[in-house]
């Protein structure tokens, strides 16, 4: 499933889905699932962040 990540991303989040849909952990492409999320909150706090500061001006 890593070349789908690489080629496909959102046939990979389709996929990921299913799999953890259907509890088949042992198929999920762990390293990149885990960089998703891991950057996906550092987006959500630049996004905080950004917001705070517009406000503030």
């Amino acid at each position: 499933m890593t070349t789908t990540y690489q080629t496909d991303f959102n046939m990979w989040v389709e996929e990921t889905a299913k799999l953890l849909l259907e509890n088949r952990w042992q198929e999920i492409d762990k390293e990149h699932l885990i960089e998703e999320i891991s950057d996906l909150g550092k987006s959500e706090r630049r996004a905080i962040y950004s917001q705070l500061i517009r406000q503030s001006l």
